[in-house]
């Protein structure tokens, strides 16, 4: 795997210019606004619909210990785990990375980790999310790269 070379190409992409910025707008926010989530519904594609409590339920999610309470909560907000994670991604993108099953299925077949495929409304086990972000971050740390870089690069790379 030559990551390094594949997200140089990958930073140009349309697509990372725009997880990028949404990163920097999000990065260490304590708590997200309905005009947030409507970025973040338009970022993922998903219809955007509105969210009174989105403040309350981002700040809830961010603040747990738990891997599977963050992602509960962030559900509430009409979301699934990859939307969920998305989140999770653009608010600590050194720590987190969307649970892609590209990547998750990537990283089977080249027996970086072990599992069962996924697709793509697959859910996430707390387990199995943590190996994931695992295996993400000694790629991480060897290419000096963040966590959701990684991702990013082995979700849109061959």
């Amino acid at each position: 795997m030559n990551l390094f070379r594949q997200y140089r190409q990958l930073k140009d992409s349309k697509q990372y210019h725009e997880r990028v910025k949404l990163s920097e707008r999000f990065m260490g926010k304590r708590e997200l606004t309905e005009k947030d989530m409507e970025a973040v519904f338009e970022y993922i594609g998903a219809k955007p619909h509105r969210h009174l409590k989105a403040d309350e339920i981002t700040r809830l999610a961010f603040t747990s210990d738990s891997i599977t309470e963050k992602i509960r909560h962030l559900k509430r907000l009409g979301i699934d785990v990859v939307g969920a994670t998305t989140i999770l991604m653009l608010q600590n993108p050194q720590k987190y990375a969307v649970a892609d099953y590209k990547v998750w299925n990537r990283l089977l077949k080249e027996r970086l980790m072990d599992g069962v495929e996924k697709e793509s409304k697959s859910d996430y086990t707390e387990q199995e999310y943590k190996n994931y972000l695992s295996v993400l971050e000694t790629i991480a740390i060897e290419y000096g790269m963040g966590v959701a870089d990684v991702e990013y690069v082995l979700r849109w790379s061959t």
